[in-house]
């Protein structure tokens, strides 16, 4: 399992590399995905693949047309990267995400441990 704490610092990297697509699909990422009562709620998606769609500027005034295709369990939808998180991933969003893929060969703890290793 790859997983990715997506900070600026790397997006800024590696988003204008030709192999843009290719480096991140795999990975999971950290993503909002709103709000509840004036607090950000993310979960986990695993990025599995790159679409270009309308350009928008990233945290660091880029501007891209690249969108991430995320999946949560069997659902795939497109998000920005600028709502993806550099923060490690929380249990109870781990806990979700193993629900929501029936993934349970793993327990909590090496789960956990297993979304958290590869981090940039």
């Amino acid at each position: 399992v790859r997983s990715s704490a997506a900070s600026d610092v790397y997006k800024r990297q590696i988003i204008d590399r030709p192999d843009f697509e290719q480096l991140i699909t795999g990975f999971f990422a950290r993503v909002s995905v709103g709000m509840v009562e004036k607090v950000v709620v993310y979960k986990v998606f695993q990025i599995v693949g790159v679409a270009s769609a309308k350009p928008y500027r990233t945290l660091n005034n880029k501007q891209t047309t690249h969108h991430l295709v995320l999946q949560y369990g069997n659902t795939k939808q497109t998000g920005l990267i600028l709502n993806v998180s550099n923060s490690k991933f929380l249990q109870s969003e781990v806990d979700s995400w193993s629900n929501e893929t029936g993934i349970t060969s793993l327990d909590d703890q090496q789960a956990a441990q297993a979304l958290s290793k590869y981090t940039f």
